[in-house]
């Protein structure tokens, strides 16, 4: 039975207990009392204001196991705490494995002070259990995956764009770490184990799973350096850092750059483009209806590029996915963007760009994938040079992007 008084009473000591900073919340100059807000709470666990609030005033329906789970996360509790919850809900607590979902505070704490670098908590099968605004950018929302593709290693055997993620020359040697990696998990675990559903599952499906299977090869671990190949930005090559929390069986990645290096440049691009694109989220309203093409004159959205130099060279189709990026949420057919591109002038044959009076459009196939792509006040290297230099100015944040500009690079 359920314990309304005790479980109010419980929720509102650990909200107030509960810091901004622990959570990456900004202060705030407006915030008189320590503890979180109702509404900051009901966000960290994914329900409505509504919803959490009347559970503190000892009212509303009793949370499902799977409510309390997130009440449970987002409140940064421990094991012992939130079995306490789920009593106090009159619902039995999760049993208690070496391999559970639940993030101790002490990692979630770790986690939210990482702000410019990408990181993610994993689970032993590779189940991404969260991500940093970083992390989102650089491997996409790793969360979103459900059953069995939660998990990096089945979707390794599975789906060729989890690969394609990944430097080719990786390949081969990653084919043998997850089998290897899955064989010692499963054999831990034992049978009847997630890890040995697994392997049966991917006995099933996959020839390569099977004969890397049949090696039975042992203690083949992962690189510190790892080479992605990012969609947008190309080439990385990150340090890949861990810590791990042998209670629950998780592991807190953390991938750096060398400072100075290219890919240190674009991590730096990649954290500009993912602000920009969650303020665009915000900013255009929650009815896609209500979006309109002056919404990217609007503070928040507008983006302003300028040459300075090169950090790192992107494909032109790398270029249009940057921009498009900043400008997430918009209609691509109406879309008129504001950009203030400025570069060096240099009068030579043969460009491949459109010049209309004070409007300059990158090249024709850039303009038929935007629609409505106006860049006033610049001039373009020709194609003797196959290069278009632009500075991604957000925020105070400046990044160099280098970008190949022949209308057959662009039209694709």
């Amino acid at each position: 039975m359920i314990d309304r008084a005790g479980l109010a009473e419980f929720l509102r000591r650990r909200r107030e207990a509960l810091q901004p900073e622990d959570v990456g919340l900004p202060r705030g100059p407006r915030r008189r009392t320590n503890g979180l807000r109702r509404e900051e709470v009901a966000a960290l666990c994914h329900m409505s204001t509504d919803y959490y609030s009347r559970l503190e005033r000892e009212r509303g329906p009793q949370p499902s196991a799977q409510m309390l789970a997130s009440i449970a996360q987002g409140l940064h509790l421990s094991l012992d705490e939130r079995d306490h919850l789920f009593r106090l809900a009159g619902q039995n607590p999760p049993a208690r494995s070496g391999s559970g979902e639940h993030i101790g505070p002490g990692l979630l704490r770790v986690l939210d002070r990482l702000g410019d670098t990408p990181a993610e908590i994993v689970t032993e099968l590779g189940e991404t259990l969260r991500q940093n605004a970083l992390g989102v950018a650089l491997h996409g929302d790793l969360t979103r995956y459900t059953g069995p593709s939660r998990s990096l290693g089945y979707r390794w055997f599975t789906d060729p764009a989890t690969r394609a993620r990944y430097a080719k020359e990786e390949h081969a040697f990653m084919t043998r770490m997850y089998a290897s990696g899955l064989r010692e998990i499963a054999t831990l675990r034992g049978p009847g184990s997630r890890a040995a559903g697994m392997v049966e599952l991917l006995l099933d499906e996959s020839e390569e799973f099977a004969r890397a299977w049949n090696a039975h090869e042992i203690g083949i671990k992962p690189h510190d350096t790892k080479h992605f190949v990012h969609p947008e930005v190309g080439a990385l090559e990150l340090a890949c850092q861990r810590l791990v929390d042998p209670g629950q069986a998780h592991a807190l990645l953390v991938y750096t750059a060398t400072p100075g290096t290219e890919s240190a440049e674009k991590l730096h691009l990649l954290s500009v483009i993912g602000a920009t694109g969650r303020r665009v989220a915000s900013t255009t309203g929650r009815d896609a209806r209500e979006r309109s093409p002056e919404a990217a004159s609007q503070p928040g959205v507008r983006a302003a590029l300028e040459v300075e130099r090169p950090s790192f060279r992107a494909t032109g189709v790398q270029l249009y996915n940057l921009i498009a990026r900043l400008h997430r949420g918009t209609d691509d057919e109406r879309f008129r963007a504001d950009l203030d591109l400025r570069v060096p002038v240099q009068q030579r044959q043969g460009h491949t760009a459109g010049v209309d009076g004070r409007r300059l459009f990158l090249c024709e196939g850039f303009r038929v994938k935007f629609g409505a792509l106006i860049v006033r006040n610049a001039e373009v290297h020709s194609p003797v040079d196959r290069v278009f230099a632009v500075h991604v100015k957000r925020a105070g944040v400046k990044v160099c992007v280098v970008a190949e500009h022949g209308a057959d690079r662009m039209a694709r």
